[in-house]
Parts: structure tokens; sequence; C-alpha cells
């Protein structure tokens, strides 16, 4: 078993280094996690106790986190890389460590074969209830890492649904992640909650084609990645050539900074592709425009003058009344600039959630704009990817 177990994971570490050997970081990683992931040992793991395979489990995770690192052409700390096993949804990169979860796949293929075999060969048993079975071991492995990390230990020894691979694996994945922020610092714990959020994890699941336009180039992905792993992607050194405020090596000023730059080249973009997805909608959307209010005021970065489309209707189904236009204002915040860090380290998503109760109270701008007939949305991203809720149902209902 042992030998087979060497052989088996040898073949997916020389496509692991095949893939390594990529000139395109972006199309390395999609790989890796898509094609050469722990599924590809998955079989083994799931016809084999742990005691046969693990080390070669082992080598096939090692080959992983080499081919990452020569891909992206930087090494982790030992708690960076575990964040890159957890799922993308938890700020991870969703490469799975085949170890982890050798114990889960191993009790679930024992579930999901246990009649059969039973009638294939009669001195087949579930043997979960028996001291040293390789089965009884497995579970107790899992509800030894599940009450390491403060979780409640309910696999028990009968053959249910509980005992599934998947039910197991999600067990497991939040003993993990409960370990992990035990370890982690304040900085990292608050960066994982800005990379949690709805959407933040879209740009990693982008399959990369020139002819979609959803390549991106090697500094973009790596800058990407690094923000999420909270690794140095700039120099850091020198002062904001806009602001003058100093810079920081994590790039986060550039992604806060409102006096020029990366933030208004972000906001012009994201307006102007609403303001593009409006004309084709046929709402006759105006670009900011004038005299919605008193003064130089231009609350609306684009003005949807058919807004009925757009604005959820009441509960009779009618339009509200009085209504002429729609005043969608684009606001990006950065949820880990020094503006908006305590909200993300409270709760993700609360940084955009406020911005926008701000943007609305912010001389009376909201009020204002309903005098005039007009229905005021603020329409607040965060750089990381995540958005409020009111944003998401807007675009939505445009598209």
């Amino acid at each position: 078993c042992l030998a087979y177990s060497q052989q088996r994971a040898a073949k997916q570490i020389q496509t692991l280094q095949a893939v390594a050997a990529l000139d395109d970081p972006q199309v390395a990683y999609y790989l890796m996690r898509w094609s050469c992931n722990a599924s590809r040992v998955n079989y083994l793991a799931r016809a084999t106790p742990q005691r046969h395979c693990f080390a070669a489990l082992q080598q096939f995770d090692a080959a992983v986190r080499d081919a990452f690192y020569a891909s992206a052409g930087f090494t982790l700390h030992p708690l960076a890389w575990e964040q890159v096993t957890m799922p993308t949804k938890q700020d991870g990169l969703g490469l799975r460590s085949a170890a982890s979860v050798a114990d889960a796949a191993y009790i679930g293929s024992r579930l999901a074969t246990r009649e059969r075999c039973q009638d294939i060969w009669q001195g087949s048993s579930w043997d979960a209830a028996t001291p040293g079975s390789d089965l009884a071991v497995a579970l107790q492995r899992c509800n030894g890492a599940l009450q390491a990390a403060g979780l409640p230990s309910r696999l028990t020894a009968a053959p249910d649904k509980s005992l599934t691979q998947t039910s197991i694996s999600s067990l497991l994945v939040l003993a993990q992640q409960a370990e992990w922020q035990g370890r982690a610092g304040s900085d990292d714990l608050c960066r994982v909650n800005a990379h949690s959020v709805d959407g933040a994890d879209t740009v990693l699941a982008l399959v990369p084609s020139h002819t979609l336009d959803t390549s991106l180039s090697r500094d973009d992905f790596l800058t990407v990645v690094g923000g999420r792993l909270g690794v140095d992607v700039c120099a850091g050194t020198g002062g904001c050539r806009f602001c003058g405020r100093a810079m920081d090596a994590k790039g986060r000023h550039p992604s806060s900074c409102m006096a020029g730059g990366d933030t208004v080249l972000l906001h012009n973009a994201v307006r102007d592709l609403l303001h593009d997805y409006c004309h084709r909608a046929q709402v006759r959307p105006q670009l900011e425009a004038p005299g919605l209010l008193q003064g130089r005021r231009r609350p609306a970065d684009i003005l949807v003058q058919s807004a009925s489309a757009l604005v959820p209707r009441l509960p009779d189904g009618s339009v509200r009344a009085g209504l002429q236009a729609l005043a969608l204002d684009v606001a990006v915040v950065n949820a880990l600039g020094e503006g908006h860090w305590d909200e993300t380290r409270r709760t993700p998503g609360l940084a955009s959630s406020e911005y926008a109760l701000l943007k609305r109270r912010r001389d009376n701008t909201d009020d204002l704009c309903r005098q005039a007939g007009v229905v005021y949305q603020p329409l607040v991203w965060e750089a990381q990817g995540g958005c409020t809720a009111e944003t998401r149902a807007l675009v939505h209902r445009l598209a």
C-alpha cells in the first residue's frame, strides 16, 4: 500500500511541476485549484486508510505549496500558507490540503460502500465502534480536531448521513478556521473579514481568457493574491505623490487616497461602466447631471430618467408617487483603510453599508433629492470586491 500510494502521488506531482513552470500565475493558480487540487488524490484517500497513504498525501501537499511559490514568486509564513488552503469565501485561495481531508474521505467512502461490501463479502462489517480499527481511529482523529478548535465533537459511530465526506469536511473546515483565528493577529482577522463578503472572491473564480477579457496581468493578479494573504505588494517607501502621506508596503494607501490616483480612476471606471450598462438597458442615463439641487452640487454620477425599472416597487406593485428620476452615486471605499478598519474588524461588509448611510445623511442629500422628486441611491463598493446589498440588487435589476 505504501509503495502504491507513493506512485499515485508522484504521478500527480509531475503535473504540478509542469503547471508551476507556466509563465502566467493566474493560469497556474486556476489549474492548481480546479485541475491539480486535492481531488486528484481523493480516490487514494477514499480507498486507503490514512496510515497507508498519509505520507504520500503530505508529499502532494508539499508539491502544491512549492508549485504555488514558484508561480507566485514569493514564499509565505506558515500561518499565511494555512490561509491559502482555506475556502475563498473565508479569504483563502481554495487550495485545500489533501492530508487534512484524508480521514473524511475514508469515512465517507466506507459509508457509501457499506451495504455493497456486505453483499459482496459477508466478513465485511461497519467497525466504527471497534477500538483500534481504521474507521474508529479516523473518527477519533476528526472528533479530536473539532474538540481542539472548541467545537462539539458530534461524529458518532452510527452509519448515518452525518458521516459523508462532504459533511465531515465542512466541519473540519470550521475547525481549521477557528484554530487559525485563535493564532491570527487583529489585522489578519480584519483582512479576512474584508475578503469574506459576497463578491470578494469573484476575481479568483475567473477563467483566464484573452477572448473574454478575463486575463489579468502578472502584477495585477499577484497584487490581488498578495492583498488577500497580507504580504507586501509594494516597496512602501516615500510619500504619496498626490497627498504626501506615507506609503505602506501592503498597498492600502493607494486604495484609500482620495487626492487622486488609483481610487479616483477606479471610481470613474465603475461609473463609466454603469453608465454604459444603463445606456444598453435604455433607461436614458445622463452622466454627471447638473441642476438637480441648488448650487453646484451634483449628487448623481448617473441620472436615470426612466427609473421605474430599477427602483423597487411598492407592496401593491405600484411605483412611488412623484418619481421622476433616479440619482446613482457611485463610491469605492477601502475596507482596510484607516477610516474603515475598525468597522471591517467588527463585521464584514460594515464599511460599505456605513458609508452608504453617511452619503445619505451628508448635507441632507437624501431628503433634498426626495423633495426634488429624485430617488437618491448610493452605490458603494469595497476595494476588496464586496458591495452593499442595495448595490447588488440594483445591478441585478439593471442586468
